[in-house]
């Protein structure tokens, strides 16, 4: 993001009203980013975000159905991690909505853990890595930035995935940081 002169900035404010249009509209054909914010905040500012919410929610779903590179199981969830993380960072950077964020992070997580047991704790630790710092990201969304009343919606669901985490992946540095329950 450029960093804007106080010169930039006046020169922008003197643009006409009918080119500053022209100027949103354009950029919000462009970068999807851009339409999401003009749409949750000036198009749909009541409803917007849960409707973004579940688009995304759809677009993550939709990611698990997507073949990944890879030779195990593993590396193939591991890429698809990868992407529904930068969809979770979009919807943040959008909405800096963490309650949706965290329910983002609790939906893609409860995928994950649909899988056997066996899944983690394997040779690919890439893997367990991600899913480690997933988890560990909704750990700090749900202790430090949501109210503690929000705790025990999650406790219930973090508790089941750190148990799973420590049994089987916690040679893991990060696994082995992380608190054994919340």
């Amino acid at each position: 993001m450029p960093k804007l002169s106080k010169s930039e900035i006046e020169k922008i404010k003197s643009i006409p009203q009918s080119e500053l249009a022209k100027i949103v509209l354009k950029t919000a054909r462009m970068e999807q980013s851009v339409y999401d914010y003009i749409y949750i905040n000036y198009l749909e500012p009541e409803a917007g975000v849960q409707k973004l919410f579940e688009k995304t929610k759809l677009e993550i779903s939709l990611l698990y159905l997507k073949s990944y590179k890879g030779y195990s199981e593993q590396l193939k969830l591991k890429n698809m991690l990868t992407e529904c993380n930068k969809i979770i960072n979009q919807f943040k950077r959008t909405t800096k909505n963490k309650v949706l964020e965290a329910d983002l992070i609790l939906f893609v997580l409860q995928y994950i853990f649909s899988y056997p047991e066996h899944f983690f704790g394997t040779a690919f630790v890439g893997f367990d890595y991600k899913v480690a710092q997933l988890l560990n990201k909704l750990i700090k969304i749900v202790k430090g930035q949501l109210h503690e009343d929000y705790l025990l919606e999650y406790q219930t669901d973090i508790n089941r995935f750190l148990k799973i985490l420590h049994k089987r992946s916690s040679h893991i540095d990060l696994v082995y940081d992380m608190p054994k329950e919340i």
